[in-house]
């Protein structure tokens, strides 16, 4: 499966420890969006990332755009259910984990 527009809802040490390196050998697939707390990590994941890709300190830009192939959420754990749930009432399906 190949995930041509991946949006990140975080940019933390473990999206770049973790996620990144997987993210950019997965063949087919491209991080398209990226959506941060601060303008400090979104400023990091600029310069990391380059500024062909929509950047974004609302999460919710993300979630309500329908262009995007899947989200990876990578925030604190005591928001994940509120925002999965988000997630799911704004698609009308539920979420896969």
């Amino acid at each position: 499966m190949s995930y041509e527009k991946i949006g990140l809802i975080g940019f933390g040490k473990w999206v770049e420890i973790a996620y990144l390196p997987c993210l950019f050998d997965l063949e087919n697939s491209k991080i398209s969006h990226v959506s941060t707390k601060s303008q400090r990590t979104l400023n990091k994941a600029k310069k990391l990332l380059g500024d062909n890709l929509k950047y974004s300190l609302n999460y919710k830009d993300l979630i309500y755009d329908n262009d995007l192939d899947i989200i990876i959420l990578s925030i604190p754990d005591e928001i994940h259910g509120d925002l999965l749930l988000e997630i799911s009432l704004h698609n009308n399906e539920w979420v896969k984990i």
